[in-house]
């Protein structure tokens, strides 16, 4: 067989795109023999065998955290402090609950200086908790496409123009005459996509407040992020909402309809003021006019909208929040804890969010351990799925019925493994989870151990009742074509 390499080469949609992509014809695979077979397979068994622990030990992590999670949302619960938004006595470093609109004159002005755009200094400015700036480039791309021709594999090359926020090196741009002809047509005048603003952060750049009032509180960096809570709290920047930057079109930035269509020779190596127009959409900066070309730049700025937050923290006399220590219990042991959620909420609602959140992430990882557990057990059975396979070789050189008997052992066996390898890998990640709730909520532990003991009678009662039964076909064909136990002794 041919070979191929793809250095530097960016899968989308079984799409390569990229660049520095070449390939070779290549032939099919040839048949394995039982040799290969059953190397295959013991590869699979030993990665099965690497994989389980790492899925078990994954579920058993994930229960101890659950668990752990709902002890410090309950020790909250029983122990935070209803507080108004203008209280000011706070003695001996209290655990209290608030919900407060966030004073505006505490939030900090972010403009493209916070964001490395040196250039464009002071030219946008906004105030919020959060903000960032995305910039995106117009380049031309490369996509590879594999395809088959009869008995021939070969790459065939298109372009595009695309705004991205990440530089696209042109120089491993294929070199073939079919890419060249795309590339001309595609990519008109084409001379290479120009270098990137080296004081424009490529992707996003994303900036959280050091700190802010909401009512009578500061509240910390590490609370704006969503404190100790562990989950998807916080204040978050909407980055599907740009800022409007209407407000600034004035001497400071051009007229838009004076900027050039195409950018300098070589590409902008600084974006500044004078460089830079409100585009007709009112949410972007933009460096060119319209129809734009390869190489021009847009900038858009977005924020968190929120006005309002709820958090749980300990304070101290000058309403400085931090995180406060919550008791060892439920076999977790003594953790720092605080949490922050964007929005008006009341102690009930706040605490069922917690709860929700953590339901959520715990599930996500159940539902893949579990899984991931099915599969590390059935790789491990693999050896018996390829014993199964050389068997059904041997049995389709038997005229008329081979290939039946082949596709029927082979069926068969690859049905029971799955169905035990379900119920046992199921049963051992519920056995995980279950000890994990033993040893923390006894009660709870226990009716899972029940479920895992259930699970692994149904596997073994399933496994017994396909082998009776493929026993059975198997007896019924051997006499449909003439072989009889003792016709030959």
């Amino acid at each position: 067989p041919g070979s191929f390499h793809l250095p530097a080469a960016i899968m989308s949609g079984g799409d390569f795109a990229g660049a520095g992509y070449y390939d070779s014809d290549y032939g099919e695979g040839e048949l394995q023999g039982p040799v290969g077979k059953f190397s295959s397979a013991c590869g699979t068994l030993s990665l099965g065998c690497c994989f389980l622990p790492l899925a078990l030990a994954m579920l058993g992590y994930n229960e101890k955290d659950h668990v752990c999670n709902m002890n410090n949302v309950l020790y909250t619960e029983s122990n935070a402090e209803i507080v108004g938004c203008d209280a000011t006595q706070f003695d001996h470093d209290p655990i209290v609950y608030f919900s407060c609109p966030m004073n505006k004159d505490s939030l900090p002005t972010w403009t493209p200086a916070e964001f490395g755009a040196a250039g464009l200094g002071k030219a946008i400015a906004f105030r919020s908790a959060a903000g960032a700036q995305r910039a995106t480039m117009l380049q031309c791309v490369e996509i590879a496409r594999r395809i088959t021709e009869g008995d021939s594999k070969h790459t065939v090359y298109s372009y595009k123009q695309e705004w991205t926020d990440v530089y696209v090196d042109s120089t491993g741009f294929s070199k073939t005459q079919q890419a060249l002809d795309a590339l001309r047509v595609q990519c008109p005048g084409f001379q290479g996509n120009p270098r990137w603003p080296t004081d424009i952060e490529q992707s996003t750049e994303t900036e959280m407040a050091q700190s802010l009032k909401a009512g009578n509180f500061i509240i910390s960096h590490e609370l704006l992020k969503g404190g100790k809570a562990g989950n998807d709290g916080g204040l978050k920047v909407d980055m599907t909402r740009p800022i409007p930057l209407t407000g600034f079109s004035n001497a400071a930035l051009k007229p838009a309809n004076s900027l050039p269509r195409a950018p300098p020779s070589g590409g902008f190596t600084s974006i500044t003021p004078n460089q830079v127009a409100v585009g007709v959409n009112g949410d972007e900066l933009v460096t060119c006019s319209e129809p734009m070309q390869i190489g021009c730049v847009r900038i858009q700025y977005f924020q968190n909208w929120d006005t309002h937050v709820s958090a749980v923290a300990a304070v101290d006399t000058v309403g400085n929040t931090r995180p406060f220590r919550v008791d060892s219990s439920w076999g977790c042991k003594g953790a720092d804890f605080s949490a922050l959620e964007s929005g008006s909420y009341d102690l009930p609602d706040f605490v069922r969010h917690l709860n929700d959140s953590n339901q959520t992430k715990t599930w996500m990882i159940r539902i893949c351990g579990i899984l991931g557990a099915w599969l590390a057990v059935f790789c491990c059975l693999q050896p018996i799925a390829a014993a199964a396979d050389v068997l059904g070789d041997c049995l389709n050189f038997i005229p008329c019925i081979g290939n039946t008997l082949e596709d029927l052992v082979e069926g068969m066996v690859t049905g029971v493994l799955c169905i035990v390898s379900c119920g046992v890998g199921v049963s051992c990640a519920l056995l995980v989870i279950a000890l994990a709730w033993l040893a923390m909520r006894p009660m709870v532990g226990g009716l899972l151990l029940l479920a895992c003991v259930a699970l692994f009678c149904l596997a073994n009662a399933i496994a017994q009742h396909f082998k009776g039964e493929r026993k059975q076909k198997m007896d019924e064909m051997e006499m449909e074509a003439g072989f009889r136990p003792g016709a030959y002794s």
